[in-house]
């Protein structure tokens, strides 16, 4: 990790205007395996945990999204903490083994 953070996005092809997919540098964490910002317009970010589980959390801050890319040394489990699961304007689909729970 050095001065500057990469992020891999891609973009749709039949709206290139709209965001689909924002991937933050990947990092160490002891629960968060991946987290992926599914939607950036309407914030929502996909979170993959080391138990294999999986949520979905909708309307998380843009503010949150970007600054979770910019900044590399930020701790996962912290930022899903406090943007994903601590914000009352939040809400999320759980999955075990790709199934809805």
């Amino acid at each position: 990790m050095g001065m500057y953070s990469s992020i891999t996005v891609h973009l749709s092809q039949k709206h290139p205007s709209k965001l689909l997919i924002m991937q933050p540098t990947k990092r160490s964490s002891q629960w968060v395996e991946d987290i992926k910002i599914l939607d950036f317009w309407n914030g929502t970010v996909l979170v993959k945990t080391k138990a294999g589980t999986e949520y979905i959390y909708y309307n998380v801050s843009k503010r949150a999204c970007i600054n979770l890319c910019i900044n590399d040394r930020m701790s996962l489990g912290f930022w899903v903490n406090e943007n994903c699961i601590k914000p009352e304007r939040t809400n999320f689909t759980f999955f075990v083994g790709g199934y809805n729970v």
